[in-house]
């Protein structure tokens, strides 16, 4: 359990801030003796997109009051049957982790993602992105984390750190900086595809280099050519393949929030 000291110093903002959230009712925490906060791992987790929210966003407290309250209904209907989450291709987490002799925290550790979101994808109730499916792949095997790469103001395609995603799916990371964005150089053969429809926090912006490629999102297809580009709110279930004869070239930009190991400061956002 954290103190509202220490849970404003691993979201970013100031301790007047959390206690603001807490009276726009965004958040309660728990109180400890004499009255005092005391907020969760949970609650850290959703200071976390409130912050995402409110900065990247820009919605005011009733906004994300409705946000909060939609997971909360979708979470209800999770108590169905979900299919187990694959990260990439027939990767069962975590049968892979207890292969490589890792626990949950040491794969944090290793990937950067939090313990939380190791969890849930291992519980099946969340699936992860390409981007958190490299992260995880290379931290299986050993790897150091895909932007642990030594920090350039300029970037030459080719010299970042690469992994094989999935066959005929490798992904370049193009930057060291450890900021909001993850800029990738994606590389998709002719008839690779996304494993699955997926769905995560964030936004994505994409525009194809050369190749074609087909991008659907919610019930929409769109087939991308050299110099079209796409932004959209990865809350939306999308999925992707290449269903050309040549190798597609994607230039990639996500945003994922909630997903970053706790206190992470590579992740945290700006304080006030």
């Amino acid at each position: 359990m954290y103190t509202v000291t220490e849970a404003a110093q691993l979201v970013g903002v100031s301790s007047g801030t959390l206690r603001l959230w807490e009276a726009q009712g965004l958040v309660q925490p728990q109180r400890g003796p004499g009255g005092r906060r005391r907020y969760s791992e949970a609650d850290l987790e959703r200071l976390r997109k409130i912050q995402w929210w409110r900065r990247v966003r820009g919605l005011n407290a009733p906004a994300i009051r409705r946000e909060l309250e939609r997971e909360e209904y979708e979470r209800l209907g999770d108590a169905q049957p979900t299919p187990p989450a694959r990260p990439g291709q027939d990767l069962q987490l975590r049968t892979s982790r207890r292969r490589a002799g890792l626990t949950l925290k040491q794969l944090s550790e290793r990937s950067g993602l939090s313990v939380s979101f190791l969890s849930a994808v291992e519980r099946g109730v969340s699936a992860p992105s390409p981007t958190a499916a490299a992260r995880l792949t290379a931290a299986l095997h050993g790897d150091v984390r895909v932007d642990a790469q030594q920090e350039s103001p300029v970037h030459r395609l080719g010299s970042g750190k690469r992994v094989d995603i999935a066959p005929g799916i490798t992904y370049e990371w193009l930057s060291g900086h450890q900021g909001l964005l993850e800029p990738q150089l994606a590389v998709v053969q002719p008839g690779a595809h996304s494993d699955n429809t997926y769905q995560h926090d964030g936004e994505e912006f994409l525009v194809v280099l050369s190749g074609s490629f087909e991008l659907t999102l919610g019930e929409a297809v769109r087939v991308l050519t050299p110099r079209d580009s796409v932004h959209f709110d990865s809350q939306v279930p999308h999925s992707w393949a290449n269903r050309g004869d040549v190798e597609a070239e994607v230039l990639w930009i996500t945003t994922e929030r909630g997903v970053w190991q706790a206190g992470s400061s590579s992740h945290a956002p700006r304080k006030d």
